[in-house]
Parts: C-alpha cells; structure tokens; sequence
C-alpha cells in the first residue's frame, strides 16, 4: 500500500506516479497518539519531520484536501487549523470546539465538520459546511445522531455544483 501526498495531488498526478521529489518533496501527514505533523520522504526510505510545517499537539483528526493536496486541516481541542501546502503557513483557524468527524468536498472548497449533538443545547447546529478558504459557513444543521454519521449524510456532484443531504425522517414523538 502507498500513501498519497500532497506534492502529487499539488502536481495533479494520480497516485502511483513518480514526481520529482526535490522540487516538490512527498509530504505525510501523520496523526499519532498525541500530535499531528507533517514528515517529507527523502531519498527511498528516509522519512524526516518537516520543521518547515507546524506540529499541532492533542490533535484528533487530520486531513489533506482530496483534489489538489494544496491544504490540510488538522482538529484538536480548539478547533479547526488550516495548513497551506504551498505557503507552508497555518492560513486560517476555526473556533470549534468537540469537532468528531471532519470532511472535505471533492474538489476542496468546503469542509464538513460536525460535533457531538449536546442535549442541553438542542438547537446547536452541531452539522457545519465551511468554506476551507475563508471560514464562512455555507450551511448548518442539527444533527441529533454519531457525528460521523453526519459526515455521510451529505453527498456533491464532483463540480460541487450540487450538495445533496439525507435528511432522518420525523419521528411521530
């Protein structure tokens, strides 16, 4: 099995395909135990942390956006970083707190983020579409069951022309 990066999404080649590894370096983002970090592929087999991209201590989710690699988002308590692969900067942060589940749209226009319902806010609209570029919520949603089933209630068509969401049907109580 191999891991894609971001310098090959960045290039627009498809995985599996040799790109010059000097002037765009193979980069991974790894969620362990207590952090997420960016390392870079050097040589075949070196794999070194890449100091040059912030670590994000106590981080719970990390993603890299699927179409281009061109950002990645990494959840921890705080919320919502957003790490340009190009600048190498943190580009933007999005205050939300207890963040469960984290999506990108296809073509890496929008996130989908969505917390754990809370009883005692019950019209916490805990179900949020984002815009990855300036943090603006598109659209948001009560969703009252696992937050990672919230994730795949939303469906695009690949030009993101379109947003589809399954909605639970009423209960009679």
């Amino acid at each position: 099995m191999r891991a894609s990066s971001a310098a090959e999404k960045s290039k627009g080649q498809p995985a599996g395909v040799a790109v010059d590894t000097e002037a765009h370096p193979l980069r991974l983002l790894v969620l362990a135990d207590d952090f997420a970090g960016f390392f870079r592929v050097q040589g075949d087999v070196q794999l070194l942390e890449d100091t040059a991209l912030p670590r994000y201590h106590r981080a719970k989710l990390a993603r890299f956006s699927p179409l281009s690699g061109n950002q990645a988002a990494i959840v921890d308590e705080l919320g919502i970083h957003f790490v340009s692969m190009v600048s190498l900067q943190e580009t933007l942060f999005i205050a939300q707190e207890n963040v469960d589940s984290l999506k990108y749209s296809p073509a890496d226009t929008f996130v989908v983020a969505c917390e754990k319902f809370n009883l005692n806010n019950p019209d916490n609209t805990n179900l949020r579409i984002v815009e990855a570029s300036s943090g603006r919520v598109a659209a948001q949603f009560v969703w009252k069951k696992s937050a990672k089933e919230g994730i795949r209630t939303l469906t695009w068509s690949p030009d993101e022309s379109i947003c589809l969401r399954l909605a639970p049907a009423e209960s009679a109580n």
